[in-house]
């Protein structure tokens, strides 16, 4: 078996865990944490709050599904690690996982675009 994008597949998981923890927070406190989402709502065209955190697990949910398919096809680590950077960016409109899972999400994704196998002699 040949090597596999491991930090990038823990910086991406960790990261969209916890953007997942900051959106579920928000739906369960029912309260702002770090933004004003009435601004985000109206720019993006969503109807209520609900809407919009719905749109946040399921990238969250994409995120970890690229990071995991990072070690089960790394040959396909420029697509997975271009899915995570794609689905991390839009997760500071709900705190980016208190900010930390954003940078982790953005890091694992250009981990895993410029990830290479080490080769063997």
């Amino acid at each position: 078996m040949g090597e596999k994008p491991i930090v990038p597949l823990l910086l991406s998981f960790t990261g969209a865990i916890f953007v997942l923890i900051n959106a579920l927070m928000i739906v369960a406190k029912g309260e702002v944490l770090l933004y004003s989402f009435g601004t985000i709502m109206l720019v993006f065209g969503f109807q209520n709050l609900l809407e919009m955190i719905t749109l946040w697990i399921l990238f969250s949910i994409i995120t970890i599904v690229g990071a995991i398919m990072l070690y089960f096809k790394p040959e396909w680590h420029t697509l997975w690690g271009l899915i995570v950077l794609t689905c991390s960016i839009p997760s500071i409109a709900v705190g980016g996982g208190f900010m930390i899972g954003l940078f982790l999400g953005i890091a694992g994704g250009i981990l895993g675009i410029t990830w290479k196998p080490k080769t063997t002699r």
